[in-house]
């Protein structure tokens, strides 16, 4: 937060005082919930307890049963990066299926930037669009690959969560450990 990296003080008490919360509401569920849903709701406790005015998030895969589409705000703006063939066996097996997941991150009157898109989905999402009552931004058809790398190298270092570049070090494990019951 404000690039500055939490505490591993804080972060023990901040996992403290969710952990029995997700724990209550996981065993109400007849299905788990996924590691990266319980990294969503610990983020968002975060920043509540921190009081962060505006955080970069990235969803985890699409966008209409994402975790992290439980945001909603008027001010929200929403980034649509080039949608192609990915994660099909769960997104859908056309780019029009998929444009339609990873749209339906899109709620009313946000803000929509979205890079160039084929046909197929650019109808999806101006579809969308018009229905939520949204403005839409395209980005230029042809962008500069070295402006688009660099562009997505400033997106990864506000999007990636220090708690998962923490999973990687082994420094979240340890942490598990120390509270006596890892969640993995």
């Amino acid at each position: 937060i404000n690039n500055q990296l939490i505490s591993e003080r804080r972060f023990l008490q901040y996992f403290n005082e969710i952990f029995p919360v997700i724990q209550g509401r996981d065993s109400n569920l007849n299905q788990k919930l996924s590691y990266f849903e319980i990294l969503t709701i610990f983020a968002f406790y975060i920043f509540w307890k921190k009081e962060v005015d505006y955080a970069v998030i990235e969803t985890g895969l699409g966008g209409l049963y994402d975790a992290t589409n439980t945001i909603s705000s008027n001010d929200k703006l929403v980034v649509l990066t080039k949608i192609g063939l990915d994660h099909t066996e769960i997104l859908g097996k056309t780019v029009r299926e998929i444009a339609y997941q990873k749209a339906m991150i899109i709620q009313d009157k946000n803000t929509v930037v979205s890079f160039w898109q084929e046909e197929s989905a650019r109808k999806v999402i101006e579809d969308i669009v018009k229905k939520r009552k949204t403005k839409l931004f395209y980005l230029k058809e042809k962008l500069d690959r070295g402006r688009i790398l660099f562009v997505y190298l400033v997106a990864l270092w506000f999007l990636v969560p220090w708690f998962i570049m923490s999973l990687y070090s082994g420094e979240i494990t340890d942490y598990y450990f120390r509270i006596g019951r890892p969640i993995v």
